[in-house]
């Protein structure tokens, strides 16, 4: 009796074990992904400040580009009430305007790369709300 007593109380903990062993492994899959998860946010943070930091520096560029052709308009304002204007001053400025559209395009690019790394910030904030909601 107590053989059969005991055998009972070995197979329920065989089981107990059993059970404890395959809540432990999901319980490492879930920081694995939870690892995962907080692994890209990082990188999804670092890519939006470089992303943020890139347009500040573009900004600032369009800012000294645009100071430099005021200062060039007013140049060729001053040659053109003397008469006396240089075609190598009129290729710059025009040069300087594409610079400065070259500039705006690559700003507005910018800023819609930064849109989406923020939309994808968000999409990754949610999926790890609903993961601890989960647990």
């Amino acid at each position: 009796r107590q053989h059969h007593r005991a055998k009972l109380q070995i197979d329920e903990l065989k089981k107990k074990l059993e059970a404890s062993e395959a809540q432990l492994t999901r319980t490492k899959d879930v920081d694995s992904l939870i690892q995962f998860l907080f692994q890209e946010i990082v990188h999804l943070r670092v890519s939006t400040q470089r992303s943020r930091t890139e347009i500040a520096v573009k900004n600032f560029e369009v800012v000294m580009l645009q100071a430099s052709e005021q200062r060039l308009k007013a140049q060729l304002e001053d040659l053109q009430s003397g008469k006396d204007v240089d075609e190598s001053m009129l290729n710059e400025s025009k040069s300087k305007d594409e610079q400065l559209q070259h500039l705006h395009d690559q700003v507005r690019e910018l800023n819609k790369k930064l849109e989406s790394t923020e939309e994808l910030h968000v999409e990754r904030e949610r999926l790890s709300e609903q993961l601890d909601r989960q647990e």
